[in-house]
């Protein structure tokens, strides 16, 4: 499991397929234990640890729309936990 957390995710494109995936609710913690826990791992760390001005709208975006989830388990590990 490590492997798939670490290191932090670099690519955009992936970043924004996680999003969809969790957005959508085609990723949930009861379908896809494994890919859910994947994708709101390297959401939050693209949010939190991220510090490069180039992609600082699509974080603020992440943010509004994980705000908008009715995962509340979801919301809570995006935008609480680090």
């Amino acid at each position: 499991m490590e492997r798939f957390l670490s290191p932090d995710e670099s690519n955009i494109d992936l970043i924004q397929l996680y999003v969809q995936a969790l957005f959508s609710s085609a990723v949930t913690s009861r379908r896809c234990p494994v890919m859910y826990l994947i994708a709101v791992h390297h959401v939050n760390r693209f949010i939190y640890l991220r510090t490069d001005m180039q992609h600082q709208q699509l974080r603020y975006w992440m943010i509004r729309q994980v705000i908008r989830l009715h995962d509340e388990v979801c919301i809570s590990i995006i935008i609480i936990i680090l």
